[in-house]
This record gives structure tokens, C-alpha cells and sequence, in this order.
């Protein structure tokens, strides 16, 4: 007889982006050279090594500010940092041209898409049959609506069944928002639901205060701190399948 999600101790899965699915990619040069070239159109003559040392002295704000968001998990939005960045190289530009400025920083992404971890589509493919999928994400320069077109370029935007952006909701994890919202939308108790992470601060954190169980990928053998226990312990996603099928008892 097969087993059904309705009798699984776990029911939902949710998932980190930025080093869960999605490796880790940087943009700051791509940025830099379009910050450059848009302004130079414009008869500002700043050189490549002034702007990067401005863009990365504000887009990710002061330590004051840092600090003063996080204790409230506040996003950060990226006209707050683009704002930073433009007193840093003492210019004031009109709200129309800022916007640009934004949409430029924004698409860059879309030009050369972050690839997949391994695993992370073999993975979501098995889970997804048998499992409710949510992404959990906490963005910075990049919004959620355009992740979900990296997301969609992969072919993988259709395995998930709620996605949940800090930009689109307002808080960073480990804020208990993101986890509520996302397990409300897929109608799942946060005891029936386990999240899968790479930072011990914010995924596991997180997850842990939600009643959440907890899958914690440490890919470089990493040992977790006192303070943050996660339930289990991965170096790769496709130890995931394993887990569940040992926590429902039964195959996925």
C-alpha cells in the first residue's frame, strides 16, 4: 500500500535559495561597468576603481545601519542602497534616472543566471511528488520577481509551490515572517515541515523558533555553533531523499 503525504510526519519542505539551490555568484563588477557606462552617457566622467570603491563602501550600508536592520530583520531595499551609493559619490540624480539605475542593477542577474548546486533539480524533482515545495529567500540587489525568472530558466520554478521573497514580504530570515507566510500558503502546521539551509543564523535559526525541523548543509565539514542546533546535518541535496524517507518510514 502507498503511503500518501497526508500520513508522512512530514508533509512540506521549504528551501533556501542562495546556496542551497542557486550557487553563490557575485555581481559587483557587472554592476560597476553598467554604473559607469550609464553615467558617462550622462557627462559624469568616474573612473571604474571610484565607483567600486564607492559601491562597495554604501550599497551594503553602514555597520549602523546594518545593525539597526537586523535587530529588526528589516530588508534592505535596493533604493535605500543605491540612495548610499550616489551620496558617496556626492551626486543627486533625479527619481526617474535612479530608476534606471535600479532596473540596470536588477536585470544583470538575467544575463549570466547563477547554475544550479548539484543535485538541487534531481532533488526537487523527487521531493516534489510527494511533498509540498517552498522557497524561502532572502534577496539584495536582485528581487524576487526576477529570481523566479532564473528560476523558470532552469526549468525548475515549476516544482515549487510557494516562493517567498524578503523583498515582497519586507523581513530577512531568521524573522519569523518568512516561514509563517510561506507554511500559511501551503497550508502545512510548522511541525509537519522541514527547512533546508546553508546559514546557521538565518535558515536554521529560523526554521528551529518556527518548530520547523531543520536540514543544515555543511558542505565544508563545518561544525554548528551551541546556540543552533539543526536536526540534521548534509553536505550535498541529494541526502535529502534519505532523511525523509527515514523520518515518514516509508519511500519517496
Amino acid at each position: 500500500m502507498s503511503i500518501t503525504a497526508n500520513n508522512y510526519n512530514i508533509k512540506g519542505i521549504t528551501f533556501d535559495l542562495w546556496n542551497t539551490i542557486f550557487q553563490n555568484r557575485f555581481y559587483l563588477d557587472e554592476r560597476v561597468n553598467f554604473l559607469q557606462k550609464f553615467l558617462e552617457v550622462r557627462g559624469y566622467d568616474l573612473s571604474f576603481k571610484t565607483l567600486k570603491e564607492a559601491y562597495n563602501n554604501s550599497m551594503f550600508l553602514s555597520l549602523a545601519q546594518l545593525n539597526s536592520h537586523h535587530k529588526r530583520f528589516n530588508h534592505i531595499y535596493i533604493e535605500r542602497r543605491i540612495d548610499n551609493l550616489l551620496q558617496e559619490i556626492n551626486l543627486k540624480l533625479d527619481d526617474s534616472v535612479i530608476k534606471k539605475i535600479k532596473d540596470g542593477f536588477e536585470l544583470i542577474l538575467l544575463d549570466d543566471i547563477p547554475p544550479l548546486k548539484k543535485g538541487a533539480k534531481e532533488v526537487l524533482e523527487i521531493v516534489s511528488s510527494n511533498y509540498k515545495i517552498g522557497l524561502i529567500s532572502d534577496t539584495g540587489i536582485t528581487p524576487g520577481r526576477i529570481l523566479k525568472k532564473a528560476l523558470d530558466k532552469h526549468n525548475i520554478l515549476k516544482f515549487f509551490d510557494v516562493l517567498t521573497f524578503s523583498d515582497e514580504i519586507g523581513k530577512f530570515k531568521p524573522h519569523q515572517k518568512p516561514f509563517k507566510v510561506t507554511l500559511e500558503l501551503l497550508k502545512i502546521e510548522p511541525e509537519k515541515a522541514i527547512h533546508v539551509g546553508d546559514l546557521l543564523a538565518t535558515d536554521i535559526k529560523g526554521a528551529n523558533k518556527y518548530n520547523m525541523k531543520s536540514i543544515w548543509i555543511s558542505e565544508n565539514n563545518q561544525k554548528s555553533v551551541e546556540t543552533v542546533k539543526p536536526d540534521y546535518i548534509i553536505r550535498e541535496l541529494n541526502e535529502i531523499p534519505s532523511i525523509l524517507k527515514k523520518i515518514n518510514k516509508t519511500k519517496i
